[in-house]
């Protein structure tokens, strides 16, 4: 006999595949092949950089939405584009494409963000990505071994590959990146 927690559990995990194969249906997002829907799936943001797709654990975004007005700042690193206010708080605004060695496509009409937290960071942050493509799920075992520094694996989606984005390696960078530049511009003074 199930408890009421597992079947609740039961009960999400077969709502989450109905709700994949409704958007399937629409074109919105690839079914996930038989095989892989029987393993535990996880769900994450799916977004495009250039041409190529990214994917970030849903446990980790805060939320996403079009880039507002940005204000630069001064003497910090090319990648940090400078501060927005989001619903009071002030977060930085990194330039996600500049980041991962991408041509710059700076202040594209189609440009939105996510905000993201990790367990580990000292509060949001705010990325600036080309599209958000959605929700889209992936089962954690069938992910690939790492293609660059920044991601953790990859998943093979329709010849497509899908890379998990590492938040946590990509923030230690960041403000190892930054300290940098400022020790740097100080240096110069």
């Amino acid at each position: 006999m199930l408890s009421n927690n597992n079947t609740a559990a039961l009960d999400l995990v077969s709502m989450v595949h109905a709700i994949d194969e409704q958007l399937a249906a629409a074109g919105q997002v690839p079914l996930l092949p038989t095989a892989s829907r029987a393993a535990v799936s996880a769900r994450f943001i799916h977004f495009v950089l250039a041409d190529d797709s990214f994917a970030v654990p849903i446990g980790l975004l805060v939320e996403t939405g079009h880039l507002p007005d940005v204000t630069p700042l001064p003497n910090v690193s090319p990648s940090l584009r400078g501060v927005i206010n989001f619903r009071g708080d002030v977060l930085p605004l990194f330039d996600l494409r500049r980041l991962m060695g991408y041509d710059q496509a700076f202040g594209e009409s189609g440009e939105r963000m996510i905000i993201v937290k990790t367990a580990n960071s000292q509060g949001a942050c705010a990325l600036a990505v080309d599209r958000i493509a959605g929700l889209i799920s992936l089962v954690p075992e069938d992910m690939q071994p790492a293609m660059n520094s920044y991601t953790n694996g990859f998943w093979s989606r329709q010849d497509s590959p899908i890379r998990l984005l590492d938040l946590e390696r990509l923030f230690h960078h960041l403000s190892t990146d930054i300290h940098l530049e400022e020790a740097n511009s100080c240096s110069k003074n």
